[in-house]
């Protein structure tokens, strides 16, 4: 649900401030973390449109892997 999915995303939000990691919105289901010492560019990712699949194989609306 909208609530178990912002549950999971304020859990690891605190596990990157804790670990002085990256948290970046990249797409608008799609949620880049990375450690202190890796740094991304989210304008230099090439995403997939909105109606296309991503190349993860996890459906968060099914909560099973495809």
């Amino acid at each position: 649900t909208e609530v178990q999915a912002r549950r999971c995303l304020d859990y690891l939000d605190g596990a990157c401030h804790v670990l002085a990691g990256n948290l970046k919105k990249v797409a608008s289901t799609m949620y880049l973390l990375t450690p202190v010492n890796v740094i991304v560019n989210v304008e230099d990712i090439r995403l997939p449109d909105e109606d296309q699949q991503g190349e993860f194989g996890f459906d968060m609306k099914r909560n099973r892997v495809r």
